[in-house]
């Protein structure tokens, strides 16, 4: 378990892309879902759709966490979710492996030890042994908040932060927590704001970290991914450019439901004919400096932000305007 890769970012943002391509790596495990480990075990996360507050776990209620979190995987069957694994789990084998390897560990505080445990419990509750390879991949949106941990676990850990376009990100991640309506935008301002706080601090504290965009990797994939395959240290393959999962094809998790063989160039401009005249406005309004430093050129505000979305009811639609107008007026988010 050395010279493990973490991928962060933002949901919505590309990780799941980028993580499933780099699947097609030898000598690599590559974690098939977010393990949340900082969250299942009692560590503060602010990243709002992630949020928890810190609080001292024992042993069981952490490993409950976990399970019920592979269960959840085991029976998710939605497009949009990071990873779909119906049927894939045996759960008293990752309880046994957990018990077995992560106790002494967790009540040492070795973090290091409950991590490697944990990923080689995965493993086992997939494939019913541990991983072969020496090396493994995890990604979790909220990681990018624990990046400087990380690297003190793992000293010679990589990263690869990947950007989205913030006007793309926000639609897809509307779309994503659309189950009845449109939603109360919050939570998903929130999380990017603290998803972009940390892609522009973590450089400058962090060693071997690298950012790349989500629409350089779409339209120049060989070329991103010969950059990132040196930068974590592997040999690039062609295998490298096609998306897998549990060594079969990955068609996508987009939150329009479309599914997509390999690589597609569509995302990067469909966002354009579903972004409500809200949406682009807060992203002009708060995340300016993002569009700036990474190259994405301002979409302008085109029609008017006090129009209901669609599928907004009449609570949501008041909490998202009064939202703009705290916004607007302090420019500062809640908490």
């Amino acid at each position: 378990m050395e010279r493990p890769v973490f991928i962060l970012g933002s949901h919505k943002s590309g990780t799941t892309l980028l993580r499933n391509l780099i699947n097609g790596a030898e000598d690599m495990f590559v974690v098939p879902l977010e393990t949340h480990f900082f969250q299942f075990t009692g560590f503060w996360v602010q990243y709002a759709l992630r949020r928890t507050p810190p609080k001292e776990l024992t042993f069981d209620e952490m490993l409950d966490a976990m399970r019920s979190h592979l269960q959840r995987s085991n029976a998710v069957t939605s497009t949009t979710s990071d990873s779909v694994l119906v049927g894939h789990w045996d759960i008293p084998r990752f309880d046994h492996w957990m018990r077995e390897r992560a106790q002494q560990a967790f009540f040492r505080k070795d973090w290091r030890g409950v991590f490697n445990a944990y990923i080689e419990a995965i493993h086992v509750g997939l494939f019913g042994s541990p991983p072969h390879a020496h090396r493994f991949l995890e990604k979790s949106v909220e990681h990018a908040e624990f990046a400087s941990l990380l690297k003190q676990l793992y000293p010679d850990a990589t990263f690869v932060h990947i950007i989205r376009n913030p006007y793309a990100t926000l639609v897809s991640l509307r779309r994503h927590m659309t189950i009845a309506g449109y939603p109360m935008l919050e939570a998903a301002l929130a999380s990017l704001e603290t998803s972009y706080y940390y892609l522009f601090k973590n450089p400058y504290i962090v060693p071997d970290y690298l950012v790349v965009r989500y629409e350089d990797l779409l339209q120049h994939p060989e070329q991103t991914m010969r950059r990132i395959a040196a930068h974590i240290d592997i040999p690039f393959t062609e295998q490298l450019l096609i998306p897998t999962q549990l060594n079969e094809p990955w068609h996508g998790n987009s939150s329009t439901g479309r599914a997509f063989d390999g690589i597609s160039t569509q995302p990067i401009t469909a966002w354009m004919d579903s972004i409500h005249p809200l949406e682009a406005a807060f992203v002009n309004l708060r995340f300016s400096h993002v569009l700036r430093t990474f190259g994405y050129k301002p979409f302008p505000t085109q029609g008017s932000i006090y129009r209901p979305a669609r599928g907004e009811n009449l609570k949501t639609y008041l909490k998202n305007r009064c939202l703009w107008l705290l916004h607007s007026r302090s420019g500062l988010f809640p908490t």
